[in-house]
């Protein structure tokens, strides 16, 4: 991941080592014990510590949905994925159970395919994208009737889903998620849209210099009236699909948005992996601050073959996908929240023997699997091309 100055006096760049292949085994704080019985009630408490998890785009072509049983896509990082407190995605469809599965150019998901996501752990989802009204209102309409209701049946859980992109009573919709002694503010939003029909009922902003203006002003009222210790906002960018760069005027859109009071963005619709940015505070020496420019697909079925002869065509970037392990801890006794870890992990749609769609991670056991099939050094080329690409 990238250190970046904030362009401002007050954050700084950081130096972080950290290994990008290292396999997360659980994402939760260890508690410390004291090692003084004398020590004060407040040196004996671990810190308070909120550990997160951020993915890329959930898509279901064709090729998805056929697969024999949707549980299975998400069996390799069902347990990385469920031991993070917070798990964030962006589902790529609307979601609607009176409508048959539609792979592209217009998606529809039925209540299976998204709930597999959120067994595996997902429960932090946006819903604001440019295949969110690819069903017109109907579709609009059952994305909201299912979201209400899973939030609804998991609220008192222990494990309650969060969304946000559809509009509520012709507002932009959040979530004021509280864990751990944390509250997290979070909204998403869509700047492209695939045709204006309902649009007034998405978390739709033009990419416009008024439109993101008018977003930046909206987020700082925001957490103004909803006072929090992390403000994530999930942001459907209007770019090009399939570019690995980030255009100059959405690094400065992203970079106000921080100085407003957001502390993490995660970008997606380009369906590649781009860079992760996090930013240093010179105040207090620390991270505090993150921007994740895109994380690929979680899933698809955008990349029909795996070309392992040569990883470098673009459109083969399509099958793979990024996940971002954040851990945020609160000091004592200031209550301010910093980026305590941070660590990255590579994933990939794979095609198994039974031609089930699922994620693989990009790791030696994946070397190790395609070993048998002869392909050990292509496959640990792609491995090496992802590392230099996205280091």
């Amino acid at each position: 991941m990238q250190i970046k100055n904030l362009l401002s006096r007050s954050l700084k760049p950081l130096i972080i080592l950290f290994t990008v292949f290292q396999i997360f085994t659980a994402c939760k704080t260890t508690d410390v014990k004291p090692s003084n019985e004398n020590e004060s009630q407040a040196e004996m408490l671990p810190p308070d510590s909120i550990s997160m998890v951020f993915a890329g785009d959930v898509m279901s072509h064709a090729e998805n949905f056929n697969t024999s049983d949707f549980n299975k896509i998400w069996d390799s990082i069902r347990g990385d994925v469920s031991a993070c407190d917070l798990a964030f995605c962006n589902l790529e469809a609307p979601v609607n159970e009176k409508m048959p599965f539609e792979t592209y150019p217009t998606f529809n998901m039925r209540h299976s395919y998204p709930q597999a996501a959120i067994d595996c752990g997902f429960n932090v989802i946006s819903l604001s994208n440019n295949h969110t009204n690819d069903k017109g209102i109907e579709g609009i309409a059952g994305t909201r009737k299912w979201a209400s209701s899973v939030m609804e049946k998991t609220a008192e859980s222990s494990r309650p889903v969060y969304m946000a992109g559809l509009k509520e009573e012709g507002q932009f919709s959040y979530s004021v998620i509280r864990k751990n002694g944390f509250t997290i503010l979070y909204t998403a939003m869509t700047e492209i849209l695939n045709s204006m029909t309902g649009n007034s009922e998405i978390n739709y902003v033009p990419a416009t210099q008024k439109g993101r203006s008018q977003f930046v002003e909206y987020t700082k009222k925001l957490r103004e009236n909803h006072p929090c210790d992390i403000f994530v906002v999930s942001i459907h960018t209007n770019e090009k699909e399939y570019v690995l760069t980030v255009e100059q005027n959405v690094k400065e859109f992203y970079y106000e948005l921080l100085h407003s009071g957001v502390d993490v963005i995660t970008s997606n619709h380009p369906h590649v992996i781009r860079p992760v940015e996090l930013f240093g505070s010179t105040e207090s020496g620390r991270i505090t601050k993150a921007i994740m420019y895109a994380n690929g697909n979680t899933i698809s079925g955008q990349r029909r073959k795996m070309n392992l002869e040569h990883p470098e065509e673009i459109r083969q970037y399509t099958g793979d996908g990024l996940l971002v392990y954040l851990t945020f801890t609160k000091d004592f006794p200031s209550e301010k929240t910093y980026i305590s870890n941070s660590k990255k992990e590579f994933i990939t749609t794979y095609v198994d023997e039974k031609n089930d769609w699922i994620i693989k991670k990009l790791d030696d056991d994946f070397i190790k699997e395609l070993e048998k099939q002869g392909k050990t050094e292509k496959a640990g080329w792609r491995v090496y091309r992802l590392n230099c690409t996205f280091q």
